[in-house]
């Protein structure tokens, strides 16, 4: 629990600090054109931010010997991802890409956090 609350430490500090950098940054490093999507690099940090969190969840399967169910859902919850990149970044761009990430993350989470919690039961 040590390292899920450090991580979530480290995430907060990482968007507070990122808020109100990245509307300067972005333009100053990438160029003016790309000022007005700031918001997306925020977007961006955060959908990290949370993943991050989860790490010691992720560390946890593979060690409690779940290698194949890890590929499986790894495999479920990334062939999502692609249909969802195919079907939806054309229309709506980077922001539907960072959103097919982010819902991959927690798809991937939430089954883990499934099994566990069903073989647990047993």
């Amino acid at each position: 629990m040590k390292a899920a609350s450090l991580l979530l430490l480290v995430s907060a500090a990482l968007v507070l600090v990122a808020w109100p950098v990245l509307p300067v940054a972005v333009p100053f490093v990438l160029g003016g054109e790309y000022g007005a999507v700031w918001s997306m690099f925020l977007f961006a940090v955060v959908v990290k931010s949370l993943d991050n969190i989860f790490t010691t969840v992720h560390s946890l399967f593979v060690a409690m010997g779940y290698v194949r169910a890890n590929l499986l859902i790894l495999l479920v919850a990334n062939s999502l991802m692609l249909a969802g990149f195919w079907l939806f970044v054309p229309d709506f761009g980077a922001f539907a890409a960072l959103s097919c990430l982010a819902a991959q993350a927690v798809i991937v989470l939430l089954m883990k956090v499934l099994f566990i919690s069903s073989v647990e039961m047993r």
